[in-house]
């Protein structure tokens, strides 16, 4: 009988070990379980690609450019174009004085952008930024300086016979400044504008200094502008 008893225990003790042992397993195999939906609810981070990279870029380019002409930084301005369109604007800009782009920056200052979109080519080393400028136009003010201009011109003939440079310049800015005195620029307007650019050197620049650029970075009036100058 004895034995009979002995026998009876050592059963439920192994019954119990291998009770034991299944409640580790299980628990071991829910730990890895949900370990596992973790790591599977993680989200894959993508490196930014090189289309990404380069729109970037280009963005950041043509950002550049509207901000130093909304400063007057001419200098600055240039160093986002290629070679032979920052020579296009410098044409317009680079014989303006120190006294004319102060008057201007009263007007670039409050141009305002948006970008739209940006396509980049990564094969041709081509892409097309787009952009919503708002800018003021200037050319009621500069109406108003050329009338006085004019008039004032024809009474100092005779004192100056021939003027110089400096002095017609002088005269003209002059007359812009009692006309921006009287005259506000018109309301602001809007255009779209589409900014080519090239990659060169391992650089995006500004490939052309397109006539809608050079409309709302000077306010309306560079060409008649240009005639003073």
């Amino acid at each position: 009988m004895k034995r009979f008893l002995r026998i009876i225990a050592a059963l439920l003790a192994l019954s119990f070990l291998f009770c034991l042992a299944g409640c580790g397993e299980g628990g071991a195999a829910g730990q890895g379980n949900a370990s596992g939906a973790a790591e599977n609810t993680t989200p894959d981070v993508k490196p930014p690609s090189d289309e990404d990279i380069a729109k970037e870029d280009v963005i950041k380019v043509v950002s550049g450019a509207l901000e130093s002409f909304r400063a007057m930084d001419i200098a600055a301005a240039e160093g986002y174009f290629e070679a032979g369109a920052a020579a296009a604007a410098d044409m317009y800009f680079g014989p303006l004085s120190e006294a004319y782009k102060d008057l201007l920056r009263v007007w670039t200052e409050q141009l305002s952008y948006e970008i739209k979109s940006a396509e980049v080519f990564l094969l041709d080393g081509i892409a097309v930024v787009k952009a919503d400028v708002s800018y003021k136009d200037a050319s009621n003010v500069l109406a108003a300086a050329g009338e006085e201009y004019t008039i004032r011109s024809i009474s100092l003939s005779a004192e100056w016979k021939a003027p110089s440079d400096a002095q017609i310049i002088e005269l003209f800015i002059s007359c812009m400044n009692n006309a921006a005195q009287s005259v506000s620029p018109q309301d602001a307007f809007s255009a779209e504008i589409g900014f080519p650019l090239k990659k060169i050197d391992g650089e995006w620049k500004i490939a052309n200094f397109t006539e809608e650029m050079l409309k709302v970075t000077f306010c309306g009036i560079a060409k008649t502008v240009q005639v003073f100058q």
